[in-house]
């Protein structure tokens, strides 16, 4: 039987019907790919778990078969939702490689029909069998026969992180993308300007403990020299706070006038010397009016500062 006896019309000739959805539907749980104009593939999970599936059972020969999905379209442009992947089953395969053939390509896309009544088939798809999932020359050529738009995946079954999409008849690889939770998902999606890079968040618990791992990880100098840095930075925080205060404190004095500041830059001289051994004397405080009388250095104590501010306050008008 032919492909017009068949009522099969070829993909270059089908117009490939859209339906209007949203991408927040199709983000969740799931593994996007998309390029720098806008346009990305979901492919959900479970779709990704069969087509290793498909891979395994085939090893150690090569498998391809149709990826069957929706082609959707918003505000933004269209966007494509991966369904799942028709495997054909008459296909040659061998370790070095997998040939469709006429009838195993109409047989296939009989069972697209059969299995996803209503999906389209967006592109083509096959495995590499430990060496990378990533096109061979052999493997662009077959995706320059195409139509312009069409996917195409490749898979490596020993690599089930890795997966190589494909779009286009110039094989336009497409960059993986950020993950999509529930809770960011009705986000609105902004086109790639540059090579996008994957942003996760992560609640304060596993990141503080991730921190710890990390820092445990360090060499010691390296720890070392940490933990100095951030005891310097918060003994220099203190210096300059004290010295702050130091200076409003000066500030307030100079408002009442030379005769406070005088006084309070004098160190009362009634402490007396302690020799080794003996137990320090507990410091006298000078009456209010004797401090204006003290002799010695011109260096601030604390004490000193505080009785000349309380003895400006109480002279004040």
């Amino acid at each position: 039987m032919t492909a017009a006896e068949d009522g099969f019309t070829p993909l270059e000739h089908t117009t490939i019907p859209r339906r209007r959805e949203t991408r927040a539907i199709t983000r969740t749980r799931s593994r996007r790919f998309g390029d720098h104009a806008g346009y990305e593939v979901v492919l959900s999970e479970g779709t990704v778990r069969q087509l290793l599936a498909l891979a395994h059972a085939a090893a150690p020969c090569e498998c391809m078969g149709l990826v069957v999905g929706e082609a959707c379209e918003d505000d933004t442009g269209r966007h494509d939702l991966v369904l799942g992947f028709v495997l054909d089953t008459e296909a040659l395969a061998q370790p070095s490689g997998v040939q469709t053939t006429p009838a195993s390509e109409v047989h296939t896309r009989t069972l697209v029909r059969q299995l996803h009544p209503g999906s389209a088939i967006l592109g083509w798809f096959h495995s590499h069998v430990r060496c990378g999932a990533r096109y061979s020359a052999t493997d662009r050529t077959n995706q320059a026969t195409w139509p312009d738009g069409a996917l195409g995946i490749v898979v490596d079954p020993d690599d089930p992180e890795e997966l190589g999409v494909y779009r286009g008849r110039d094989a336009q690889r497409l960059h993986r993308l950020p993950e999509v939770t529930a809770a960011n998902a009705d986000r609105s999606f902004t086109p790639l300007l540059s090579e996008p890079r994957v942003v996760t968040t992560m609640p304060v618990r596993p990141a503080i403990r991730a921190v710890r791992s990390r820092a445990t990880s360090l060499p010691w100098v390296a720890r070392v020299a940490i933990a100095a840095a951030v005891v310097l930075g918060v003994a220099n925080y203190w210096r300059t706070r004290r010295i702050e205060i130091e200076l409003a404190t000066l500030t307030r004095l100079a408002a009442h006038g030379p005769g406070a500041l005088a006084s309070a830059s004098a160190t009362p001289l009634d402490r007396p010397a302690v020799r080794r051994g003996e137990a320090t004397p507990p410091t006298r405080r000078l009456p209010d009016e004797d401090i204006g009388t003290a002799q010695g250095s011109v260096a601030i104590d604390a004490t000193a500062l505080q009785g000349a501010v309380d003895a400006a306050d109480a002279s004040a008008p």
